[in-house]
């Protein structure tokens, strides 16, 4: 198990699908970073670290589910997964090494992002609004939110054998979760009351304020509530916005992505018929 999971580590470094990623996300670090000092400048605005800090949930995400399907559809395109079948090593370590591949692949990316936004980001935007405390809690619920997101990944990619169709499943699944999950910020973040006017010949009147039929409440908003904290696009936008209304339920919901995505994999990846 454990030289199979070096041999992984090993050929991820040497990937070049991986060390572009790594530059793609180093550049997009410093250009948010640069873009919001100019901006602050020019609007003569203060400006803090934790104004985009959160984004790289989606830059990370996105760079993920290229890399994992077109890392895994790799090897089975040139027959590696079944030859390591044929030497031995059973499915389920093979599920395995390919998820803690793809963990160390978004750990290095977010790490990198770190580096960037907690040097050239607290030189040119300064400290975060947010206090320590809640940054740092924040941060966990974000790598738990990229851990989930890659647990999804690895179910597609090792169910889908053909990369390029495993790529594009995996962008499908993020952008769709994502819509899905901007969907429902929207229908939450409807108020409860709407403000009419009339036009009379004095202009225009401001009326009573009317509720809103859109707005959601009780068990409803309760349900969508959850959906919206249990989906990891819905927990990218929270920690994006700073708006964490149930920081644990989140990262329940993350380790329960975790284990269903992993356990539900490996039991029908021990199942499919690998040519």
């Amino acid at each position: 198990m454990l030289n199979l999971l070096s041999a992984e580590l090993s050929r991820l470094f040497k990937n070049k699908l991986f060390r572009f990623a790594l530059v793609l996300v180093a550049g997009v670090g410093v250009f948010e970073i640069v873009m919001e000092y100019m901006d602050g400048k020019s609007m003569g605005t203060s400006t803090s670290l934790d104004a985009s800090f959160f984004s790289f949930i989606f830059i990370v995400g996105v760079c993920t589910a290229v890399f994992t399907s077109m890392f895994i559809g790799t090897e089975y395109s040139d027959g590696t997964i079944r030859n390591k079948l044929v030497v031995g090593h059973r499915r389920e370590q093979l599920y395995i090494c390919a998820y803690v591949t793809s963990l160390c692949a978004s750990a290095v990316m977010m790490a990198l992002w770190f580096v960037v936004y907690f040097t050239l980001g607290l030189l040119l935007l300064g400290g975060p609004v947010l206090g320590a405390p809640q940054m740092l809690a924040f941060i966990g619920i974000s790598i738990l939110t990229i851990m989930a997101f890659d647990a999804l990944y690895v179910l597609v990619s090792l169910l889908v054998p053909n990369k390029a169709s495993a790529a594009v499943a995996c962008m499908l699944l993020f952008f769709g979760l994502l819509i899905v999950a901007a969907v429902i910020n929207g229908m939450l973040d409807a108020p409860e009351f709407v403000q009419d006017y009339s036009i009379t010949a004095n202009g225009v009147e401001l009326m009573d304020p009317l509720p809103n039929p859109k707005y959601l409440s009780g068990m409803k908003r309760e349900v969508y509530q959850f959906i919206y904290d249990f989906l990891p696009s819905g927990q990218a936008i929270q920690l994006m916005v700073a708006a964490v209304l149930h920081p644990i339920r989140m990262a329940l919901c993350s380790l329960g992505i975790m284990a269903a995505s992993v356990l539900g994999g490996v039991h029908v990846f021990k199942k499919k018929d690998i040519k």
